[in-house]
């Protein structure tokens, strides 16, 4: 039993910020731990509580639940985002952009809903967020949200799925335009481009972080490869570490790229000076 549902939810939405402060890997898979904890909770009150009066359940049916639920459907889909997310840049960013129409469409049999939430409308609130006027079967696609009808109203599923789809589309129109400047801070930084193969930079990265010839040594190995990404308009990053194994394998001589750099300015040199 909840004693003020309404303290409940806030005391949700303080916990969920905390969690968010302090996880910024793009993982939700605590937040949505966390929200369906809550959930269970909710949905245990629900079944046995019956509101004051029809206008306090309609309230809570269209404005206070599908916040809570929309949250769940958003980070279920930020999840499956991570988990599929590409490797490349280029990749990434089509990605997105695909995901980003899909979710720009309102599907045919929410539009009407959707005009009759975004006009503020009222005339059908009963029918819609009464649970006494539920429909027998609950949308099978958020089915794993809510179990029974003592939980949820004929349309609060549909409002929540409004509000995630629209959060949705404002994260990924943020994550387009952050690789977008991305793009334009490299591009304004260097016109190179390396026409030499990958394992060839990424032996030379590793030679000039090996010699501490960057910042006196006080540099990492990502922060090298980062400026050697804007500088010469590539990408390292998933290859970096598991490219140098191999450089170490090597049975023929581990740093080939850098002796044929040495050779050639030799050989340059020695031509120059006939």
């Amino acid at each position: 039993m909840l004693p003020d549902y309404k303290t409940y939810f806030d005391h949700i939405y303080l916990g969920l910020r905390e969690i968010k402060k302090n996880d910024t890997s793009g993982n939700c898979k605590k937040l949505i731990q966390f929200l369906e904890d809550h959930k269970t909770i909710i949905n245990n009150w629900l079944r046995n509580y019956e509101f004051p009066s029809e206008e306090e359940e309609i309230m809570f049916f269209k404005f206070i639940k599908p916040q809570l639920t929309s949250k769940i459907i958003y980070y279920k889909i930020r999840q499956d985002i991570y988990l599929n997310l590409p490797k490349s840049q280029k990749a990434i960013y089509k990605y997105y952009d695909k995901l980003l129409d899909k979710n720009n469409q309102v599907p045919n049999k929410l539009r009407s809903f959707f005009r009759y939430m975004g006009n503020e409308s009222t005339h059908r609130d009963q029918e819609y967020f009464l649970r006494k006027n539920n429909v027998s079967d609950i949308n099978n696609q958020y089915h794993f949200i809510f179990s029974d009808e003592r939980t949820t109203t004929k349309m609060d599923l549909f409002i929540a799925t409004l509000i995630a789809r629209e959060k949705i589309v404002r994260y990924l129109e943020a994550r387009l335009n952050e690789i977008e400047q991305q793009c334009k801070l490299s591009k304004s930084i260097s016109n190179l481009k390396w026409t030499g193969s990958k394992i060839e930079i990424i032996e030379l990265i590793y030679a000039i972080h090996h010699l501490k010839v960057v910042n006196n040594g006080n540099t990492d190995i990502k922060e090298i490869a980062s400026g050697m990404e804007k500088l010469f308009n590539l990408e390292l990053n998933p290859y970096l570490y598991g490219t140098y194994q191999d450089i170490k394998k090597r049975k023929s001589g581990h740093t080939k790229f850098l002796d044929k750099l040495s050779d050639c300015l030799r050989t340059s040199i020695f031509n120059e000076e006939l």
